[in-house]
């Protein structure tokens, strides 16, 4: 049963108060409903910024010292190759030893730079498959790359030979006038290394470090499967994610690798570094397929090895010296 009579109405409560005691709440500013601005979180990388650019600094560093020491190699008949094999693998070794310091220093798994590797028979083997329809297919896209790029050096060397010629006519055609006793001879026209000479010359200096014996062949598989691990690492495994994680883009972080990768290889000269750094960029377009490093690594080591058995084979068969140099 109710406490108060139906025809009585309850006492209102104190702490309700009198209806004239309601506060009413006064309007908010306009700028309480303005969104709120945050800035963006800055991006994460995978190694300190200082660490790449030092990384970046002693790569470029050492393409130009082998670039300056290129014609010395090419007119030195005895290379110690065993020795300077053993250089080139503490040098890869040191760089991967940078590059783990770097992902160590910016906190990244390794497995996030290597991704998936195989480690059953049947998977290694689609893998290795994987890596030999890819060796194969770039090698028609670095030919087409490479062709295209000496035709138009051709080119360009023709036009400056014509404008040469055109240049050394004019300076020996007799102008009207009082004869002058002659000051000095006719300059004669610069020399210029024509595209065939200077993929020559390359080519010698890459025969230099081919394998010439048993051991020195043994010593070049075993160099080649380092640089295999080592360069693909660092180049398409450190670089390429620095890169995308960086500047968050997949495509920049490609050519930000395939640059580096092409400018490590200064002495192979102005094409060998733009056929290298399109080779760079086929070897992260597979390792972002394959979410791997492993099919790069292997096609890389294939491709090491078989063109340093192609040049053993040349230096051994002397074919390059007796092919006309212009």
């Amino acid at each position: 049963m109710s406490e108060f009579p139906e025809s009585e109405t309850p006492p209102q409560s104190e702490a309700i108060g009198e209806p004239d005691s309601v506060c009413v709440a006064e309007p908010l500013p306009e700028e309480a409903f303005e969104p709120i601005h945050t800035p963006p979180p800055p991006p994460r990388t995978v190694a300190p910024l200082w660490h790449t650019a030092l990384l970046v600094a002693i790569i470029v560093a050492v393409s130009a010292w082998g670039a300056y020491q290129r014609p010395r190699i090419t007119s030195s008949s005895h290379t110690p190759l065993l020795a300077h094999y053993a250089a080139t693998a503490t040098l890869e070794i040191v760089i991967v030893l940078w590059g783990l310091l770097g992902l160590r220093l910016g906190h990244t798994r390794l497995r996030s730079i290597f991704g998936r590797f195989p480690i059953t028979f049947p998977a290694i083997a689609r893998e290795v498959g994987v890596s030999a329809i890819f060796w194969l297919a770039s090698m028609f896209i670095l030919g087409s790359v490479a062709l295209t790029w000496t035709t138009v050096e051709t080119k360009i060397y023709e036009a400056q030979i014509k404008h040469d010629q055109q240049v050394e006519s004019a300076e020996n055609t007799p102008q009207n006038g009082p004869a002058k006793s002659p000051e000095k001879p006719p300059k004669a026209p610069p020399h210029r290394q024509s595209p065939q000479e200077k993929q020559l010359e390359t080519s010698r200096a890459l025969m230099t470090m081919a394998p010439t014996t048993l051991a020195e062949g043994i010593a070049w598989g075993l160099l080649c499967v380092l640089v295999g691990f080592s360069e693909e690492f660092v180049f398409r495994g450190y670089f390429m994610a620095q890169g995308i994680s960086f500047l968050r883009s997949v495509p920049i972080g490609v050519l930000f690798s395939a640059l580096v990768f092409g400018a490590a290889h200064g002495y192979e000269g102005a094409r060998g570094m733009v056929v290298i750094g399109v080779y760079g960029a086929l070897f992260s377009i597979l390792a972002l397929l394959r979410r791997s490093l492993f099919p790069g690594m292997v096609a890389h080591a294939w491709h090491d090895f078989s063109t340093g058995l192609l040049l053993a084979f040349l230096r051994s068969s002397h074919l390059l010296d007796n092919l006309p140099k212009n």
